[in-house]
């Protein structure tokens, strides 16, 4: 099932990189007019979507049809806004993390600061960051031409333009909120680092795609509420596997460094446990390593060895099992074919298995 999953996606991906360049291809001939950056940009812009797995997009195809509706233009446009916007959260988000890579290529604004080397800048790197800003913004708003010229009922278009601008707003929030905990030697209780899960990555990578569906095939509220909290559910198991990647992953695989999370201090569940369950021993050597920026193999050996012997990672099964055990309770209940459902399912599976 898993790679029942992991090609369902993939055709979906396919149909929405098409949409993608059919938006770009639209767009050149006004862009190159401005200056040379125009077409530059949505060139860039379009790779880097390319590059991503387009899973935001993917759920809102396939939520389509699990409602009982054929996919039209409509759905391709908001699917392509989705990546769009996915896309421009990334590029400001590698800025924030101060990293040069994404998915095993340069960042946009490493792109950026290379053209900036190239040309002479007298300040490239923040040449570099000053004009991916600005791509990561022309990403956002294209991705808001595409849901504003969608040809659906007006309650339908402002229902979901409004959905799109609320989650982006939470999202943005949630980033400031990491970035707060990565910057404080405050310990973060376990309940306040779920929230920033829920509102970081799990309303927005599934409730939002699979809410969009539900809005656009206009189904009652009731499973609009439904819908909303298996998304979140879905999402926290994401950013747990995410978190697990970064502490056991390899880069070749996953695309990025691994062991940011400890360089970068970052508050996830796995710092949580580490520090609840440490000795006074542990606890200082763990107070040297996180926040460290020139992590060694040693460092990371070290926290990878106390996950293992304090047992979080029985404790983070135990969170991931409570997690799948309230979404199939709600795929249990949805109005939809055994089909869907079994995919449903199979998403929770993928989630939790995925390689990167």
């Amino acid at each position: 099932m898993h790679d029942n999953v992991l090609n369902q996606l993939q055709q979906y991906k396919a149909a929405i990189t098409e949409q993608l360049e059919k938006v770009i291809k639209d767009k050149q001939a006004g862009f190159a007019i401005v200056n040379e950056w125009g077409s530059d940009t949505l060139d860039r812009l379009l790779e880097f979507s390319k590059n991503g797995k387009m899973i935001r997009g993917a759920l809102l195809l396939f939520s389509t049809e699990m409602f009982g509706r054929k996919i039209t233009a409509e759905h391709m446009k908001a699917a392509a806004a989705l990546e769009l916007i996915q896309s421009a959260i990334l590029i400001h988000d590698d800025i924030i993390d101060q990293d040069a890579l994404r998915r095993g290529k340069p960042a946009m604004h490493t792109q950026f600061q290379a053209i900036g080397i190239n040309r002479k800048s007298t300040n490239p790197v923040q040449f570099g960051i000053s004009l991916a800003i600005c791509a990561g913004d022309v990403g956002f708003f294209l991705a808001f031409e595409l849901l504003n010229s969608l040809t659906v009922s007006p309650e339908t278009k402002t229902r979901i333009t409004k959905l799109v601008l609320e989650e982006i707003q939470l999202v943005e929030l949630a980033q400031m909120q990491d970035v707060f905990f990565s910057a404080t030697s405050k310990q973060i209780e376990e309940t306040e680092i779920l929230k920033l899960y829920q509102f970081k990555t799990g309303r927005y990578t599934f409730s939002l795609p699979l809410t969009c569906a539900a809005l656009f095939t206009k189904q009652p509220t009731q499973i609009i509420t439904k819908i909303t909290q298996l998304g979140e559910y879905l999402g926290i198991l994401f950013q747990l596997k995410d978190d697990e990647l970064s502490l056991f992953g390899t880069s070749k695989v996953t695309g990025k460094p691994v062991g940011t999370d400890i360089s970068r201090n970052n508050k996830t569940l796995y710092h949580h446990y580490l520090f609840v369950l440490a000795d006074s021993a542990q606890k200082k050597r763990l107070n040297t390593v996180f926040g460290n920026p020139n992590l060694s193999v040693k460092d990371m050996a070290f926290v990878q060895t106390l996950v293992n012997d304090l047992g979080i990672n029985n404790l983070i099964r135990k969170q991931k099992q409570i997690l799948e055990r309230k979404a199939r309770e709600i795929i249990s209940t949805l109005p939809v074919a055994p089909l869907h459902k079994e995919f449903l399912i199979a998403l929770i599976s993928y989630n939790q298995n995925r390689a990167k």
